[in-house]
């Protein structure tokens, strides 16, 4: 018996390592490591503005690539290339609250968030919803389809 324990906590701490491991903290909620990439897609689309120092749409999809796929990432590309090229007096910053997932397989998941664009010049803020089906790439989560509800 005394040579099997030493063998037996071994084995219970890989245990508990393995079980518990995939699971992080994020605000008191335990969240595993997908939930946690997923909701970081979402943040980064929605709070993104590395996109309005792009040069070139090259560069738009290259940042943008970093939350979407697919048809959505041309769809947006072309979107913000279109908005760069204008004069703009843009000055709204936005922020994510209350992300909920629902998952729709192992491989997509349905995201529900409150979305708060503040205007930094004068304080007025537009609350709404933003719901983004997220599917599981080769790179990662990445955002296939979003609508944004004010």
């Amino acid at each position: 018996m005394k040579k099997l324990f030493p063998w037996l906590t071994f084995f219970l701490l890989v245990l508990n390592i393995f079980i518990f491991m995939p699971a992080l903290t994020v605000n008191g909620e335990v969240v595993n490591a997908d939930e946690l990439e997923i909701k970081n897609v979402i943040i980064g689309a929605v709070t993104c503005n590395d996109w309005m120092q792009a040069k070139s749409p090259d560069k738009v999809k290259e940042i943008l690539s970093k939350y979407y796929t697919g048809v959505k990432l041309t769809e947006n590309t072309n979107s913000v290339w279109r908005f760069i090229k204008e004069p703009t007096d843009y000055y709204w910053v936005t922020s994510v609250d209350n992300c909920r997932l629902i998952y729709l397989s192992m491989d997509e998941v349905l995201v529900v968030v409150d979305i708060i664009s503040t205007d930094i010049t004068s304080g007025e803020e537009d609350k709404g919803k933003g719901v983004f089906t997220v599917a599981k790439t080769n790179s990662g989560w990445k955002i296939s389809d979003e609508s944004y509800h004010w």
